[in-house]
C-alpha cells in the first residue's frame, strides 16, 4: 500500500517510538522464559515485519 509516506521517514519514526517505549517505566515485555512457564497465556503474537538491513557493498576484487 502506498499512502504517500516515505519509507525512510516511517522507519525513523518507528525507531524513535521504540526507543521511547524501551525507556518508559510503564511499558515492559516479559522475557521468553516467563512466557514459556506461564500456563495462563493462551495466545502469543509475534511481529515478523521485514526491516531493511544495511549490507556492505560488493567489492570488485
Amino acid at each position: 500500500m502506498d499512502h504517500g509516506l516515505d519509507e525512510s521517514n516511517v522507519q525513523r519514526n518507528i525507531e524513535k517510538i521504540e526507543a521511547i517505549l524501551v525507556d518508559s517505566p510503564y511499558f515492559s515485555l516479559q522475557g521468553k522464559r516467563v512466557l514459556m512457564s506461564n500456563e495462563s497465556i493462551k495466545n502469543i503474537r509475534i511481529d515478523v515485519t521485514e526491516c531493511m538491513a544495511q549490507r556492505p557493498k560488493k567489492s570488485k576484487n
